[in-house]
């Protein structure tokens, strides 16, 4: 899981931490398909970028 990442020239090793603050502390997904799209959507991004998903909940 944490594994380094090595180029050339370097060696990162990246962890971020998204929150989503809704207003007034509304739920975002009332939905489970909206939210079963959107997990796909941030998957589908990473893979393109090469980044790796430890979790999403």
């Amino acid at each position: 899981m944490n594994e380094h990442r090595r180029t050339n020239t370097t060696v990162s090793l990246l962890n971020y931490h998204f929150v989503f603050c809704p207003r007034y502390r509304r739920k975002i997904f009332l939905r489970s398909d909206v939210e079963k799209r959107f997990k796909e959507l941030v998957q589908e991004v990473c893979e393109d970028i090469d980044l790796q998903v430890v979790a999403i909940e």
